[in-house]
């Protein structure tokens, strides 16, 4: 078996690399299975061997269970319960307290957690040795953390982690004291949810000193590759849970905890194959190791990527019924195709001359199109040319009165009351004038664009719209807009030819524009294309 000749290091630490190792170690996993089997068997053959000796049937059973606890959950819950009834048998308290609390932990990483409380109520604290001390705190940490995650109810799963925390604490300050290396790696996996960083410098410290290909490898590796997804680095978590993988396999391990991840982890890239590869392996493991707990959690991820695989090939089926079908079409008209061109080629030939001359035709029809065009254009620019200097004429008609009475007010404040009298018979119609210069505006605006205040009154809702009967003049609001239909949109240079205020003219504009049925900063845009040519 090559794979298993290709250390991590060989394999190179890409991606890329891990997967083609991982499936080369899944094709053998028989192997690695028959190893575990026959290590298994062998320690079955020594407790025949020592059947009579119970305490060795003891320390067999443990071995044992070393070997079946992560390779089948029913064969090793069974050993724990042998070894208190051996312990039982003994009269040795710390056998039994040992076997009770072993099988607490390990039955509440199966999600068993009623029994897991059931023996854990049978060992009373005050009662176990300085030796089981730590095994009592790791069994309520391992119950309350499983149920914390596990619950559904967060207030209930609060709690549970709050009682986890204490027994956490509790062993952490034991193994401070007399083991250092399970200190460093309880702290790694508290850390490791909400301190992933934290967390990765612990597992940094602790890799060189773990041998790879052990289950302790497999379990480093599991964590930091947990660190790394909580901190989103998603090439180095699949790396990591690639070399968990790997190791477990290799180990002959059917509770395998990265390969439903590495599964889930493919299914949410849009690698439906590569998902299924890995999930189809995972539950056949999962129904060697024979945990109904671990069964459930992994059935909905199953379900959900063995659903997204049928689609997949579903949909791969009938692309090809499509593309099959699309051949067989396209093969057929092919052949009706060159029948066809062989019929109308010669046809061809005659419709190519006429065509080169209609297209001579059209081109000439363009080119003439484009002249009146430009004409039209050219004509529209003059008129609004001339309307513009015909307003500026008036209006500055209109200043030169206006000066006038700045002079008269001058001479009266002066006392010079007859100059004054002369310059007023001269300025005494400026308003009549005004009111001339507006209707001459109106006249001849409208006679120039003389759809204006309907094609205006189309572009305002129906209660703002603008009611001028013949012979009225315009309204302001309409005289402003006739000025911006002219190109004249400067609100200074509007209040000056209609004599009012800026601010008088912005708000007139501002209201009708928030009256309007078009965007309000297209409006102005859409009344200067009013009898416009282009609009024809």
């Amino acid at each position: 078996m090559f794979s298993s000749l290709l250390p991590f290091a060989a394999a190179a630490s890409t991606v890329d690399s891990l997967r083609t190792v991982l499936a080369a170690e899944i094709a053998n996993t028989d192997d690695y299975i028959n190893k575990r089997r026959e290590k298994i068997s062998y320690l079955q053959k020594q407790k025949e061997k020592y059947s009579q000796n119970k305490i060795r049937l003891y320390d067999i059973n443990k071995e044992l269970f070393n070997e079946l606890s992560h390779f089948d959950c029913g064969e090793a819950y069974k050993i724990l319960l042998e070894n208190i009834s051996l312990a039982e048998e003994l009269c040795i308290k710390d056998y039994g307290d040992e076997a009770k609390l072993s099988l607490s932990a390990y039955a509440s990483s199966a999600g068993m957690y009623y029994d897991a409380y059931i023996r854990l109520n049978s060992v009373k604290r005050s009662e176990i040795s300085q030796k089981n001390l730590p095994l009592y705190y790791d069994a309520y940490f391992s119950l309350f953390s499983q149920m914390a995650g596990y619950s559904t109810i967060e207030d209930l799963s609060e709690v549970y982690r709050s009682k986890s925390d204490i027994y956490g604490d509790s062993l952490l300050e034991y193994y401070k004291i007399h083991d250092d290396d399970k200190y460093a790696y309880l702290q790694e996996i508290r850390l490791v949810y909400n301190e992933p960083d934290k967390a990765l410098k612990i597992n940094n410290q602790r890799m060189p000193y773990i041998q790879e290909g052990t289950q302790e490898y497999a379990i480093a590796a599991y964590y930091r590759a947990f660190a790394y997804m909580l901190l989103d680095n998603a090439e180095l978590s699949e790396e990591w849970f690639l070399r968990s993988a790997i190791t477990d396999v290799r180990q002959g391990v059917t509770d395998n905890g990265s390969i439903w991840i590495l599964a889930d982890m493919a299914k949410n890239s849009g690698d439906i194959d590569l998902a299924y590869f890995y999930v189809t392996y995972g539950m056949e493991n999962t129904l060697i190791f024979n945990a109904p707990m671990r069964r459930a959690q992994m059935a909905i991820l199953q379900a959900v990527i063995g659903k997204n695989y049928e689609s997949k090939l579903s949909e791969q089926n009938a692309a090809f019924q499509k593309a099959f079908t699309a051949v067989l079409i396209l093969s057929l008209l092919l052949v009706a195709g060159i029948i066809v061109l062989i019929v109308i080629s010669k046809k061809l030939r005659g419709l190519q001359a006429q065509l080169k001359q209609q297209n001579e035709m059209l081109k000439s029809d363009n080119s003439n199109l484009q002249d009146k065009s430009q004409e039209l254009s050219g004509a529209n620019k003059v008129k609004e040319e001339y309307v513009r200097q015909f307003m500026q004429m008036l209006s500055a008609y209109i200043a030169k009165t206006e000066s006038s009475n700045r002079k008269i007010s001058r001479l009266l404040a002066q006392k010079k009351t007859n100059e004054a009298i002369k310059l007023l018979e001269t300025n005494e119609n400026l308003d009549m004038d005004l009111q001339d210069f507006y209707k001459i505006f109106d006249e001849s605006f409208l006679r120039m664009y003389p759809d204006f205040i309907d094609e205006f009154n189309k572009l305002l809702k129906p209660e703002a719209r603008f009611e001028v009967k013949s012979g009225e003049p315009l309204p302001a609001e309409l005289r402003i807009f006739a000025l911006i239909r002219l190109g004249i949109t400067d609100s200074s240079e509007i209040a000056d030819f209609l004599r009012y205020s800026p601010n008088t003219i912005y708000n007139y504009r501002a209201r009708v524009k928030n009256n309007a049925i078009v965007e309000r900063s297209l409006f102005e845009e859409e009344v200067q294309k009013i009898g416009a040519v282009s609009d024809l």
